[in-house]
């Protein structure tokens, strides 16, 4: 049961949240250990914003997953997590990470953080059927970690770090 819903987050994704710690590297600031907490608060929060949009889009794509034969075996669409679970989760997961983001971190965090969140939701309900911006809302999502990596540590928004990370 634990291994269904650890599964249903998509632990193995959230490597792709490391590039928050971009700019703690960029501004050479990876020895103020203020900063490094900053950046773990981030990337940790990224965490839980990013496994609750995979939770919802799993939701959304239960149905149609169900006909596939590997995505089939994805825990909701299996039948493993229940569909209310994985939004009730999501939704304690998007509480978590607002609130961290204002609590822990700044404003400009929690604004990256909720703009990350609102394209994913509509990436996940819309976007994603739209050929070309399905590829541009993806590499956005990864500009947004950038920025929110800076913005957490309050460090400037370099056009080398957006570069180097799309």
């Amino acid at each position: 049961m634990f291994l269904a819903y650890l599964k249903a987050l998509r632990a193995e994704q959230w490597s792709k949240n490391l590039v928050v710690f971009a700019a703690l590297i960029f501004a050479r600031e990876f020895d103020n250990v203020d900063l490094v907490i900053q950046s773990i608060e981030a990337f940790v929060l990224f965490c839980l914003a990013s496994s609750a949009i995979y939770l919802i889009n799993d939701v959304i794509d239960a149905e149609r997953d169900r006909k596939h034969p590997e995505k089939a075996k994805r825990p909701i669409a299996s039948g493993n997590v229940s569909k209310a679970n994985a939004i009730t989760i999501a939704a304690i997961f998007i509480i978590i990470a607002s609130a961290g983001s204002l609590l822990l971190l700044n404003i400009y965090f929690f604004t990256t953080i909720f703009s990350y969140v609102v394209l994913m939701l509509l990436y996940s309900f819309i976007l994603k059927q739209i050929v070309i911006i399905d590829v541009m809302v993806i590499a956005t999502g990864f500009v947004l970690r950038a920025v929110g990596g800076a913005v957490a540590i309050m460090v400037e928004i370099s056009p080398w770090l957006i570069i180097c990370t799309i």
